[in-house]
Protein backbone atom coordinates (compact mmCIF):
# COMPACT_ATOMS: atom_id res chain seq x y z
CA UNK A 1 0.00 0.00 0.00
CA UNK A 2 1.13 3.58 -0.78
CA UNK A 3 3.83 4.57 -3.66
CA UNK A 4 5.61 2.10 -5.32
CA UNK A 5 8.24 2.44 -8.16
CA UNK A 6 8.90 -0.41 -10.22
CA UNK A 7 12.46 0.02 -12.54
CA UNK A 8 12.75 -2.05 -15.62
CA UNK A 9 15.76 -3.22 -17.54
CA UNK A 10 14.18 -1.41 -20.54
CA UNK A 11 14.54 1.72 -19.14
CA UNK A 12 10.72 1.95 -18.57
CA UNK A 13 9.32 2.98 -14.44
CA UNK A 14 6.13 2.44 -13.07
CA UNK A 15 4.98 4.37 -10.49
CA UNK A 16 1.87 2.42 -8.58
CA UNK A 17 -0.70 4.42 -6.38
CA UNK A 18 -2.17 1.85 -4.03
CA UNK A 19 -4.43 3.49 -1.43
CA UNK A 20 -7.54 1.29 -1.29
CA UNK A 21 -10.37 1.38 -1.80
CA UNK A 22 -10.44 4.85 -4.09
CA UNK A 23 -6.72 6.01 -3.88
CA UNK A 24 -7.89 8.78 -2.03
CA UNK A 25 -4.05 9.77 -1.62
CA UNK A 26 -3.23 11.39 2.03
CA UNK A 27 -1.00 14.46 2.40
CA UNK A 28 2.36 12.92 2.51
CA UNK A 29 1.57 10.74 -0.01
CA UNK A 30 0.86 13.67 -2.69
CA UNK A 31 4.97 14.49 -1.29
CA UNK A 32 6.14 10.72 -1.71
CA UNK A 33 4.55 10.68 -5.35
CA UNK A 34 5.92 13.85 -6.42
CA UNK A 35 9.73 12.89 -4.81
CA UNK A 36 9.10 9.26 -6.98
CA UNK A 37 8.15 10.91 -10.18
CA UNK A 38 10.94 13.52 -9.81
CA UNK A 39 13.67 11.04 -8.76
CA UNK A 40 12.82 8.22 -12.14
CA UNK A 41 12.67 11.67 -14.37
CA UNK A 42 16.85 12.57 -13.10
CA UNK A 43 17.30 8.88 -13.44
CA UNK A 44 19.73 8.81 -16.72
CA UNK A 45 19.02 4.97 -17.36
CA UNK A 46 14.92 6.10 -17.11
CA UNK A 47 13.18 7.29 -20.51
CA UNK A 48 9.36 6.74 -19.75
CA UNK A 49 7.51 6.85 -16.58
CA UNK A 50 4.46 5.83 -16.49
CA UNK A 51 1.83 6.47 -13.35
CA UNK A 52 -0.59 4.03 -12.71
CA UNK A 53 -3.25 2.97 -9.86
CA UNK A 54 -4.25 -0.38 -8.13
CA UNK A 55 -8.03 -0.99 -7.57
CA UNK A 56 -11.01 0.80 -8.66
CA UNK A 57 -10.13 4.58 -9.38
CA UNK A 58 -7.10 6.09 -10.73
CA UNK A 59 -7.20 8.76 -7.56
CA UNK A 60 -10.23 10.12 -5.59
CA UNK A 61 -8.24 13.18 -4.37
CA UNK A 62 -6.81 14.04 -1.01
CA UNK A 63 -7.52 11.77 2.32
CA UNK A 64 -8.87 14.14 4.50
CA UNK A 65 -8.96 12.23 7.81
Amino acid sequence: MGITVDKGADGIATVTVDYPPVNAIPSAGWFELGEQILAAGRDPEVHVVILRAEGRGFNAGVDIK
